[in-house]
């Protein structure tokens, strides 16, 4: 394994990425978590479930990540203990890779400072978490996809790959996506469900502003 790669740990699926990001400096400038991009500002990303999100293919070595970004990462994380997967942080990109067996299982990014990630033209980071809630039923309902929530009440799609977690940014709550493996998906929620959707109002936030 060459220097700068995550080490290999099996580990339960359970170890999933919290909000990270508290500051990022940009032009010099120290910026807050509670400073969200614009779209306009980020880098746009398409996900194709349980392939690839934007540059980044599931199943690829850390290095091949490192490429596809263009970047290092300013930390990697390894616990000795085996009780979490390894993960490298891409700070200026608002990117955390995750990985199992050396290869890329899951992707995290920043609803504040990451891309922008669009799946059938709608964009899932950084939104309000009630109204991508309500599309996300819609979306997979005609399909005849599993839609499922975690034990923190966070939905998302096994037969998607995603998993969507909220972060605060300042007042607000935002989408934080998890997109993953299938591998990973399987066995990672517990109360499955089919399109029962919730129309209260959601936080009093519009997301990431939109051309």
């Amino acid at each position: 394994m060459s220097a700068g790669e995550p080490n290999t740990v099996e580990s339960p699926t359970s170890a999933l990425p919290e909000p990270w990001q508290r500051s990022r400096k940009r032009a010099g400038i120290i910026v807050a978590v509670w400073d969200v991009k614009a779209d306009a500002e980020s880098q746009q990303w398409a996900f194709t479930p349980l392939v690839a999100v934007g540059p980044l293919r599931f199943g690829v070595g850390h290095e091949q990540v490192c490429r596809a970004l263009d970047t290092a990462p300013i930390m990697i994380n390894h616990d000795p203990a085996g009780r979490s997967f390894p993960d490298a942080w891409f700070r200026d990109l608002g990117v955390r890779t995750y990985y199992a067996g050396s290869k890329l299982a899951a992707v995290a990014v920043d609803a504040s400072t990451g891309p922008q990630v669009t799946l059938a033209g709608r964009a899932l980071v950084g939104q309000v978490p009630s109204r991508f809630e309500d599309w996300l039923c819609d979306y997979a309902e005609p399909r005849g996809l599993l839609l499922a929530y975690t034990y923190e009440g966070r939905i998302g799609s096994p037969d998607l790959g995603l998993l969507m977690r909220v972060q605060h940014a300042g007042a607000q709550v935002l989408t934080q996506p998890v997109f993953m493996t299938g591998e990973w998906a399987q066995g990672l929620w517990d109360r499955p469900t089919w399109a029962q959707k919730s129309r209260t109002s959601g936080p009093r936030s519009h997301g990431r502003s939109q051309p």
